[in-house]
């Protein structure tokens, strides 16, 4: 994600015009969102097994603890993990809002030969790519961070 952001949409737009551009960004895009897609996928299933995995390991080791006079907060999922679930839902909702209202208009603008309708549905993405990048970096920090 780091190298669309810092490398290429930069180079793209020093070095090509704008129908070229916006047609290579919508191939690279499209691409880009295929993988995106599938990944989305792979790590809502795979995270929520593993959360609710924990969530049942935690809920057990709560009531054993709280069997013997422990505290009542013992065995519960780490705040980061939490934060970590909330903040991808977050991230996924943020990409189908990046995927419908930007890349479709996009997408839809140039093939009715609509470059600057294209240009300017590509220009309203970046703000939401930008903060979903630095949503993803604060969501593997308050997993590492916050135990």
């Amino acid at each position: 994600m780091g190298v669309m952001l810092y490398a290429v949409r930069p180079a793209v737009l020093a070095q090509l015009d704008s129908a070229p551009r916006l047609k290579l960004m919508a191939a690279v895009l499209k691409r880009f969102f295929l993988g995106v897609w599938a990944s989305v996928a792979v790590i809502l299933a795979t995270g929520l097994h593993l959360y609710g995995a924990g969530a049942m390991a935690a809920s057990q080791a709560r009531k054993i603890v709280l069997a013997a006079g422990g505290t009542p907060s013992a065995g519960l999922l780490p705040l980061g993990w939490n934060l970590m679930m909330g903040i991808g839902f977050l991230m996924m909702l943020l990409f189908i809002h990046i995927y419908v209202a930007g890349f479709r208009k996009m997408d839809k603008a140039l093939g009715a030969g609509d470059n600057p309708a294209a240009a300017a549905a590509l220009a309203k993405m970046h703000p939401f790519v930008v903060a979903n990048f630095a949503l993803g970096l604060l969501a593997v920090a308050a997993v590492k961070l916050l135990k």
